[in-house]
C-alpha cells in the first residue's frame, strides 16, 4: 500500500498521525557495542543524541552500553 493510500485509510477510520507513530514508534532500544572504552562526553553526546531522535519521533530511546565483546 502506497503511502497515501495508507494516510487515506487512516483518515478514513479515524485514525490521525499521533496514533500511527505511536503504533509504530512507542519505545525503542539502541544498543551500542564500542570497539573501545567511550570516555563519559561520548556517553553524554550519544545520550544527548538518542534523546534528540526521541523527540523528534515524539517517543523515547533506551540506550544500553554492551562489553566489548572482542580482544
Amino acid at each position: 500500500m502506497a503511502a497515501a493510500q495508507m494516510a487515506f485509510w487512516a483518515r478514513m477510520h479515524g485514525l490521525t498521525r499521533a496514533d500511527i507513530r505511536s503504533a509504530l514508534w512507542k519505545s525503542r532500544t539502541l544498543e551500542i557495542q564500542p570497539f573501545e572504552n567511550f570516555s563519559r562526553s561520548i556517553h553524554r553526546k550519544i545520550q544527548e543524541e538518542a534523546a534528540s531522535l526521541g523527540d523528534f519521533l515524539e517517543t523515547s530511546w533506551e540506550i544500553k552500553f554492551s562489553r566489548r565483546l572482542f580482544g
